[in-house]
């Protein structure tokens, strides 16, 4: 995908590692504070019990999964 880059407009990647670690933190840190102020809420497709993993990389694996699937201990 890099070497093709400059062929597509619609081509586009993001990592996080392009900010330096000053920048990554920050970055985090400020993620943290809207998750905690409840400001962005990621979708929770399903909580599952630690035991169901098996059954929570099925439900990935198949795409049924739309956000988050969080496994409890």
């Amino acid at each position: 995908m890099r070497r093709r880059m400059g062929d597509s407009l619609g081509l586009r990647m993001f990592s996080m590692h392009i900010f330096d670690q000053d920048r990554r933190r920050e970055a985090t840190e400020d993620l943290l504070r809207l998750l905690a102020a409840g400001k962005i809420k990621p979708p929770i497709s399903a909580r599952l019990p630690l035991a169901e993993a098996s059954r929570a990389h099925a439900l990935i694996e198949s795409g049924q999964v739309l956000g988050k699937l969080i496994l409890k201990p």
